[in-house]
């Protein structure tokens, strides 16, 4: 299955860890995870401790410099930037994903590593998806940790 989970500007050295702990647990259904932008302690400790994790777990980890460079190296037919904006046009949702896997495309998720979320330009890379059920934001990992879920409930079904 052509998945692949991006963590994108992340400062924390702690979500990046979390990241590869979640991701480890769905390595089934991963192809593998790729960090972008990570900036001082995130870049300088977890990093490497991700790849210490995802070694020991048999998981592919791959650290880019930025959004453009997934595009260029991947090649993929959808990509979804997971987002806490209320619903609006142009919104995707988790079963929109689903389906793409069940056709055997080549997806990105992209999590943003920073409570601000993404920019204007990042957003234009991809579709905005939207977790209907939540009502507020609860970060990157609690929505990687639910998409992965859904994805793998209904994908081994």
């Amino acid at each position: 299955m052509p998945l692949f989970i991006v963590l994108h500007n992340v400062h924390s050295v702690q979500r990046v860890t979390d990241i590869v702990k979640v991701v480890k647990e769905f390595k089934n259904i991963v192809s593998a995870l790729i960090i972008t932008k990570a900036i001082g302690a995130a870049a300088q400790s977890g990093v490497p401790e991700a790849f210490k994790i995802a070694f020991k777990e048999n998981l592919k980890v791959i650290y880019l410099q930025d959004l453009n460079d997934i595009v260029e190296l991947v090649n993929p037919e959808k990509i979804y930037l997971v987002t806490p904006l209320s619903p609006q046009e142009n919104i995707s949702s988790i079963q929109d994903v689903i389906s793409d896997l069940r056709e055997n495309k080549r997806v990105i998720l992209v999590f943003c590593g920073i409570d601000t979320g993404f920019t204007r330009s990042e957003l234009k890379i991809g579709k905005p998806l939207f977790i209907e059920r939540l009502k507020g934001h609860i970060g990157p990992i609690g929505e990687a940790s639910i998409i992965l879920y859904e994805i793998s409930k209904l994908i081994m079904s």
